[in-house]
């Protein structure tokens, strides 16, 4: 059964990530991620960047990881980017 929100979401042509706040994770290519309507850092190192999310969190590892850029919602982790995976907190 469809929630009421995700109804109202497609009748209004909402994005989901507004709708659900969830992240919206743009990647260009391996040398760039970006992470909108994030909560925050939860770890880093050159290797490794943890980034904090309503329900869960967003687990960047690679080689020379650096943050380039970090405002309230939104966040860029530049380098060698090897993998990206997305833990849920339900």
């Amino acid at each position: 059964m469809t929630s009421l929100r995700q109804r109202l979401a497609g009748i209004l042509e909402l994005p989901k990530d507004v709708v659900f706040d969830l992240p919206r994770v743009t990647i260009i290519g391996a040398l760039q991620v970006t992470v909108e309507n994030h909560k925050g850092i939860l770890q880093y190192s050159p290797e490794s960047v943890l980034i904090a999310m309503n329900r869960g969190r967003i687990h960047l590892k690679g080689n020379d990881l650096v943050i380039g850029v970090i405002h309230e919602e939104e966040l860029t982790v530049t380098g060698e980017i090897e993998s990206v995976s997305i833990d849920r907190i339900d």
